[in-house]
């Protein structure tokens, strides 16, 4: 058994637990990570299969969707998770053929 004890440092919520075997206090964070489902994964490919089929990174993925250089996701579902079909992946791929060379940063 583990309790959980809501407690702050300076105003900030923290989460922390005691294991009651050893009274050893514990800094967690607790995080939600939504599951896909079956049926829409054998449909459609996730944003992280997705953003690896074009080689780009999660930032580069995520800034490009956000900016309305990619078109929006083929769907989301209630928990967040964006799902793309095949022909939204070639759209992609076209733009960023197209715009290859274009968008990189100068140093």
């Amino acid at each position: 058994m583990v309790l959980y004890l809501p407690f702050s440092f300076e105003g900030e919520p923290k989460n922390i637990f005691i294991n009651p075997l050893t009274n050893i206090w514990y800094y967690a964070t607790i995080q939600i990570v939504p599951n896909r489902k079956l049926e829409l994964t054998l449909k459609y490919s996730t944003a992280s299969q997705v953003r690896k089929r074009l080689g780009l990174s999660r930032f580069q993925f995520d800034v490009r969707l956000q900016r309305g250089i990619f078109p929006k996701p083929t769907f989301t579902d209630v928990t967040g998770v964006r799902y793309f079909d095949e022909s939204w992946v070639s759209i992609a791929q076209s733009i960023l053929e197209a715009s290859t060379g274009q968008d990189k940063v100068m140093r």
